[in-house]
């Protein structure tokens, strides 16, 4: 990551002014799901090793792997002098090149899924929607990482030479779902947290006086969506999972009294809940089992939070009013790993002070990985999911990885399911979801 200069107790700086906003004809903007055929797969070449020991490029090798068979890969990469060295990697990797291609833009970490292209369609023409981006709540708007970060989208569509539409929203890719029908799903949680509401400059949007909604948050914040995606119907689920907590959080670690830390988003959909299709949903399940076995109580939490959830999905509709099917999915355990300042992810949790505590870091603490079964990608032909046994792991982990497997072949019966490895990923807060994007195909 770049300069840390803020803590989380900083507030967040937003300039309405530099802020413009492109209205378009309502009706010719659709937002396509991601089961949908796409031109391409897009993915973000790793920057950092975030625990010694545990390579991103690995498992980034074996996305490409996966994903080339069936569709275009689309490799982004911080600098166009790289490219060379990355080929050389790919095809030793057994990797062809055949269906591989490479944009270079300016960036810092590999998620671009939150920060990169968010792509829709205005009648056959495509073009991309950009939000204001602040590090996942835990940064300024117009501090350098924010800025870098949230350019990513405005360098790729003028690398593509797409039109780009702002919203006023702080809003990341990886908490919103769509079903390409006009029902959008994402968490409420995390949009409550990134749009403060005692912001002098938003609140000016969110409470002004010419605002036609009833003048709550959520309203005001939903119609923006609306605009900006043409949904008709918005589907809130209220938390995420208690292991994705806001931004550098602790959690409870592996043993006794101790304290693990994880770069949270403060609960992204795309961590427990996905569609899968037009009318169904998959959704995270944790078993009481896994509940019984877990001292942290961490599992107890979040397997309340996704019955919450459960309960929500149950009673929702689509935009025509017609239910959901629901599909539920295996959960991880979870996963912890004792780092030093030598690691990455310590030395960025060193620079910040946390809710819980104004002491410094100790130099030796646990990481909790983002370990996500729903955190799958999805692409022509093929789906990728998260596996995660080693030999020596307990059995429960290799049921768990096939049972995510069956699922997913069960709602995606003319697709390959792949199973990649994501866990170096996972230890710097996000998944293999989260380090792709989906191009849509172009339309005639």
């Amino acid at each position: 990551m770049l300069n840390k200069t803020r803590t989380l107790a900083a507030g967040l700086a937003i300039a309405a002014s530099a802020l413009s906003f492109t209205p378009a004809a309502q009706a010719e903007i659709r937002m396509p799901a991601e089961f949908e055929p796409q031109k391409a797969l897009w993915v973000a070449w790793p920057s950092y090793t975030y625990v010694n020991g545990f390579s991103t490029t690995e498992p980034v090798l074996d996305i490409i792997d996966a994903a080339q068979a069936h569709t275009t890969v689309v490799v982004q990469v911080k600098n166009a002098n790289n490219i060379n060295s990355i080929k050389n990697q790919i095809t030793n990797h057994g990797t062809p090149l055949t269906n591989v291609e490479f944009v270079a833009a300016t960036r810092d970490d590999m998620w671009i899924r939150d920060m990169g292209p968010v792509f829709r369609y205005n009648g056959t023409k495509k073009e991309m929607v950009d939000f204001q981006f602040t590090g996942w709540g835990a940064y300024g708007l117009y501090e350098p990482y924010s800025q870098t970060e949230g350019n990513l989208d405005k360098l790729l569509a003028e690398k593509l030479d797409l039109d780009i539409h702002s919203s006023w929203l702080i809003h990341e890719g990886g908490n919103h779902e769509f079903n390409g029908q006009g029902t959008m799903m994402l968490t409420w949680a995390v949009e409550d947290q990134r749009n403060p509401e005692g912001q002098s400059e938003l609140k000016h949007y969110i409470y002004g006086e010419d605002n036609s909604t009833n003048g709550t948050k959520r309203a005001i914040i939903e119609d923006e969506f609306k605009r900006i995606f043409n949904v008709e119907k918005i589907i809130w689920l209220e938390q995420g999972l208690v292991e994705d907590p806001f931004a550098f959080t602790s959690i409870p670690g592996p043993l006794p009294g101790t304290k693990a830390y994880t770069f949270g988003t403060g609960g992204h959909i795309d961590e427990y809940a996905r569609f899968v299709g037009p009318n169904t949903i998959a959704l995270a399940e944790i078993t009481n089992e896994q509940v019984a076995n877990d001292p942290t109580g961490i599992a107890a939490l979040s397997q309340q939070r996704l019955e919450a959830n459960y309960q929500v999905l149950q009673n929702a509709t689509d935009q025509d009013g017609n239910p959901f099917t629901i599909v539920r999915m295996p959960h991880t355990d979870m996963s912890y790993e004792m780092t030093n300042r030598g690691d990455t992810m310590n030395s960025w949790l060193s620079e910040f002070l946390f809710d819980d505590t104004l002491d410094p870091l100790p130099n030796s603490v646990y990481i909790a990985a983002a370990s996500s079964y729903m955190n799958f990608v999805i692409a022509n032909g093929v789906v990728i999911v998260p596996q995660y046994y080693q030999p020596g792991d307990d059995l429960g982990v290799q049921q768990r990885d096939q049972q995510a497997i069956s699922v997913l072949q069960s709602v995606f019966p003319n697709r390959s399911v792949v199973g990649v490895n994501p866990y170096a990923i996972n230890l710097g807060g996000g998944g293999m979801h989260c380090i792709t994007a989906h191009e849509p195909a172009d339309l005639e």
